[in-house]
């Protein structure tokens, strides 16, 4: 992917030309260089400011634009109706409240606007057949740890929440528009 997009399959890039886009989530910058690259007015945003100082860096390297801050995806600073893209890409299941998040990228979307979330999978070969299989059965991890603390060891964040299609559902029940797509 250097001369491509990153996630190119699930991030429509084509459509963020001339629009506002904000990355809730943007670590150190990969995916917000590519929505960058595509000629939309970015926001990047993160929890920490480790992750605000790379994304800083990586766009002063790269000679891009956007405005990047440090921010909690619970409680964003935006207006309501602000953006017309929202992209977050394997964060909001770090969220202490997931509901609260999805709450607040309903608000800073503009009518029509539309989400890109990746959240971590239930049903997926990675959770039932590396967690439990691989790492708590074949390499023995049963003995020192639960299942739950298997899972968290293989992720980013110290909470790392795994959702079925029934539980997203949940979660996104009373928002307007519902178009998910699971996959491993």
């Amino acid at each position: 992917w250097p001369d491509g997009k990153i996630l190119e399959n699930f991030i429509p890039y084509d459509f963020f030309k001339n629009k506002k886009v904000l990355e809730l989530g943007c670590g150190a910058g990969l995916v917000s260089s590519h929505i960058a690259k595509s000629g939309a007015n970015l926001h990047s945003i993160d929890l920490t400011d480790n992750a605000v100082r790379l994304t800083k860096k990586r766009f002063e390297i790269l000679n891009l634009k956007s405005n990047i801050k440090q921010m909690d995806g619970e409680n964003l600073s935006f207006d309501d109706n602000t953006f017309d893209y929202v992209v977050s890409w394997g964060v909001i299941h770090h969220s202490g409240n997931m509901e609260k998040v999805l709450e607040e990228i309903h608000r800073i979307l503009k009518p029509g606007g539309e989400a890109y979330i990746m959240i971590y999978n239930r049903n997926s070969l990675r959770y039932r057949v590396y967690c439990f299989f691989w790492l708590g059965m074949f390499k023995l991890k049963f003995f020192k740890m639960n299942f739950k603390q298997i899972v968290g060891s293989i992720t980013d964040g110290y909470i790392a929440r795994h959702l079925n299609e029934k539980e997203m559902d949940s979660l996104t029940k009373k928002f307007n528009s519902k178009s998910y797509s699971y996959s491993d």
